[in-house]
């Protein structure tokens, strides 16, 4: 690690929000690059590799799309969800960079099957004949990340359409590895529940 970034290693997610509210980008830097940039790569080199974007491309549209919007997201951390358990900053960022990610690919309009994790779970099937694939895209991406809940959003990302195992899952969400299944059904519930009401039947 560069030993500019030593000052920050002691901070906690509240003290670091801060400092970047403050005006220290350095810090928004650390952020995304440091405590962020394994899941950064991850999502880069793996899950979104049909984008084919550079990590430093993705860390810097992160930073760009937080500051444009005078950081309002880092102001929105709480640092728990609605139901008072908590919630990393480097999870909350990360699925913020997931979001992008999702955009840029329906953006590019490629001719991907990302939605096949979610075809394998019996009772959500969303034929390709009902709309237009460009269209049913639109819904999906729409409907994930609009779910109330961000731990269900989180559930569906890492389990369902990044590919983690059940463990891997419940460290992130610190939740217990049997509370991931529940997690990820319910998820799924909702989320078909909002695709109906966009008029997408499954």
């Amino acid at each position: 690690m560069h030993e500019r970034y030593l000052r920050y290693t002691s901070m906690s997610d509240e003290e670091l929000v801060a400092q970047i509210l403050k005006g220290d980008e350095l810090a928004a830097t650390y952020l995304i690059l440091i405590i962020c940039g394994s899941r950064l790569k991850f999502l880069t080199q793996q899950k979104f590799k049909t984008l084919n974007l550079e990590f430093d491309e993705v860390a810097s549209d992160l930073f760009l799309h937080l500051k444009q919007k005078d950081w309002k997201a880092l102001r929105d951390f709480r640092g728990h969800n609605k139901s008072g358990r908590s919630c990393k900053l480097s999870n909350y960022i990360s699925l913020i960079a997931s979001r992008l990610l999702w955009k840029k690919m329906e953006k590019a309009k490629k001719d991907i099957d990302w939605i096949s994790p979610l075809y394998e779970v019996e009772g959500l099937l969303i034929p390709d004949r009902a709309v237009e694939r460009n269209r049913l895209i639109e819904y999906v991406i729409d409907a994930v990340m609009s779910l109330e809940n961000p731990v269900e959003r989180e559930v569906l990302l890492l389990y369902k359409i990044e590919g983690r195992n059940v463990q891997e899952v419940a460290e992130i969400l610190n939740i217990k590895p049997g509370n991931v299944y529940t997690r990820c059904t319910r998820a799924l519930k909702n989320l078909r529940l909002l695709l109906e009401q966009g008029d997408v039947y499954v």
